[in-house]
């Protein structure tokens, strides 16, 4: 079993993503834990996990294989969806950017503004390498408002104001490859 902790504030929303990389027989399980000791969320052998903590204070990630007998290699990523770190801004209309999933388990954010009503499309498109790009869009308060799907395109009526995310990953979370991303209105 192995145990990872981060600070986390009552009323975020955490995705973890553990990500099996070896073991034939290892399924790895995925478990949330409040500062008190007692589960949130899961446990899971679900690859994403999205949790909405209702404490503050130092929580735990527990991570171990679904049958206690198996041994592999994981990777494990989390972010906050409700106010991610380490986005990229999008700009409605602009030429697309390009972005890559370089590791297993890695998941790319982009920002952007939008106000209610507002018809958006999310276009991702696969450039390289075995990558299947999955694409998800979560309001600004870290719910998800279309997705996730491996569609190229996703259009999505906006229904707050304030800045959306739009989270990339690879659909399995092993595979790896470049994209480009663009967002319109």
């Amino acid at each position: 079993m192995d145990c990872y902790s981060f600070s986390g504030t009552a009323g975020d929303r955490i995705r973890v993503r553990v990500v099996k990389t070896s073991g034939a027989t290892f399924f790895p399980s995925q478990e949330l834990v409040r500062p008190s000791g007692t589960t949130i969320c899961g446990p899971t052998t679900a690859t994403d996990q999205t949790c909405a903590l209702n404490k503050t204070g130092s929580h735990k990630i527990i991570v171990r294989d679904s049958a206690g007998t198996n041994t592999g290699g994981y990777v494990i990523a989390i972010q906050r969806m409700n106010n991610p770190t380490g986005c990229t801004t999008l700009t409605f209309g602009a030429a697309p950017t390009a972005g890559a999933i370089s590791v297993a388990g890695e998941m790319d954010c982009y920002r952007f503004a939008d106000t209610a009503g507002d018809q958006m499309n999310a276009h991702v498109a696969e450039t390289s390498g075995t990558l299947i790009a999955m694409q998800e869009i979560m309001r600004p308060n870290g719910t998800t408002i279309c997705g996730p799907t491996t569609a190229t395109d996703q259009a999505c009526t906006v229904d707050s104001n304030g800045t959306y995310t739009i989270v990339v990953e690879d659909s399995s979370g092993t595979k790896t490859g470049g994209y480009t991303i663009q967002a319109t209105t």
